[in-house]
């Protein structure tokens, strides 16, 4: 039986994704250097903490990875604000899910940029207020972040499904306990193993929930 419902955020409510794509685009063409197209989507779905990293070791960019990280998170916040990225359909899904079960999320995404995120598209006040990458130690695909967030409903963790779109984001809600929902919008549902189910859409979950 399902009580609560978490949901990763980037991918799933929101089609941002290509904001962080290009907002690194931005910072390496300041400091001169490139990615293959294809680079970005092993990243999916994990901290910007961890990829700024790589980009330090494998670049030499001439500077900090803190402040390549901070440069990118302006840039990506930039964007944020020019338009609402919410996923078509899930609004008035959201309201009529929060009327069956508490809802949360659990993102690797900064607070700053989800405030932003919900404010804009008008949702916040369908959430209990979720967990974001400052509020863990160890991010996904670790169960850490679904864990918190189940803490948050005040609802056990195997009494709740958890909504995620990539693979490090659904072996973290596995591992964690929840009844995982995979959302094939940018990976294949063999990329997902981790998800007990899997849907094409975030609107055709969101209704599966609401009939079950």
């Amino acid at each position: 039986m399902i009580n609560g419902v978490v949901f990763d955020v980037d991918g799933v409510l929101f089609d941002t994704e290509p904001l962080h794509v290009r907002a690194w685009h931005e910072i390496g063409d300041k400091y001169g250097f490139h990615f293959a197209d294809n680079f970005f989507n092993q990243w999916i779905g994990r901290p910007c903490a961890e990829l700024v990293e790589v980009i330090q070791k494998k670049e030499h960019p001439g500077v900090s990875s803190e402040q390549l990280l901070s440069e990118k998170e302006i840039i990506f916040t930039r964007l944020l604000e020019l338009e609402d990225y919410l996923v078509p359909g899930v609004e008035e899904t959201l309201r009529l899910l929060n009327q069956k079960f508490p809802l949360t999320w659990a993102t690797t995404s900064s607070r700053v940029s989800v405030e932003i995120m919900f404010h804009r598209a008008g949702i916040l006040h369908y959430f209990k207020n979720g967990i974001c990458f400052e509020d863990v130690e160890k991010r996904k695909p670790d169960p850490e972040p679904y864990l918190k967030a189940s803490a948050v409903l005040g609802i056990e963790p195997s009494f709740c499904a958890g909504v995620d779109d990539s693979p490090s984001g659904t072996l973290s809600a596995q591992k964690a306990g929840l009844f995982t929902v995979g959302i094939c919008s940018f990976f294949k549902k063999e990329d997902l193993p981790s998800a007990h189910i899997h849907f094409n859409s975030t609107r055709k979950a969101m209704q599966w929930l609401l009939s079950n």
